[in-house]
């Protein structure tokens, strides 16, 4: 707050007064927004032949399964039966001679690391991928810190980039990062099977592009930059 106050009349004249107020604008705090996700399978054998189930299963019921598998020893369900993960999903077996098998993830993955990481820029960025047995691609990108900040009185605000992945030329997805997080940000996108055969066979051209005007090299008071 600032106060201030008028100056007196000349000889002979009236003095007058007055105050001035004024009050600094409050900043917008800061609101995480942005959060990662990763999804792991996990494959558990737990004995031979066949078993009721698992103890919270067998107990309470199939909905209540998850009391009885753990994280680092948290976990999925509480006692209270409140989930204390979100998103998971069991599969189970029991040992039957008539079950059907579990589908699980088997597939070789391989990583090809980008040291240093490629920045992504309006222009674009292609990298060439020849894998002629890959039956897809998963491409992930990274933002070191996500935001926008006022000069003025130090706001935070929602930063935005749209960009678009196209494979050999052919737009595959228009997507978007948008939010705040002052931490790093991850983001993973898999280009399936069958979109690669129609693209021809390896080696594919993967290209990443970013939407005009969503570049900004003074990152002094935007954090918008994607790896």
């Amino acid at each position: 707050m600032i106060n201030g106050s008028g100056g007196g009349g000349k000889s002979g004249g009236s003095g007058s007064g007055g105050t001035v107020r004024a009050t600094a604008r409050k900043a917008d705090p800061y609101k995480q927004s942005l959060r990662s996700l990763s999804t792991a399978e996990v494959v558990e054998i737990l004995c031979e032949g066949p078993i009721l189930g698992l103890v919270a299963e067998v107990d309470e019921g199939e909905a209540y399964i998850g009391k009885s598998i753990a994280f680092d020893d948290t976990p999925l369900m509480s006692a209270a039966g409140t989930d204390n993960f979100s998103g998971y999903n069991v599969k189970l077996r029991k040992g039957t001679a008539s079950q059907n098998p579990i589908q699980a993830n088997r597939s070789l993955q391989t990583t090809i690391t980008y040291d240093p990481y490629i920045e992504l820029t309006e222009t674009g960025s292609s990298q060439e991928i020849n894998l002629p047995e890959a039956d897809s691609l998963k491409i992930l990108l990274y933002a070191p810190a996500f935001y926008g900040q006022k000069k003025r009185d130090g706001s935070f605000y929602d930063a935005s980039v749209w960009f678009s992945i196209l494979v050999n030329d052919n737009e595959w997805i228009h997507d978007c990062f948008v939010g705040q997080t002052t931490g790093p940000y991850q983001r993973q996108y898999e280009i399936p099977s069958e979109y690669l055969a129609e693209r021809g066979p390896a080696p594919w051209t993967v290209k990443i592009v970013l939407d005009a005007g969503n570049y900004h090299s003074n990152q002094n008071y935007i954090h918008d930059r994607i790896y």
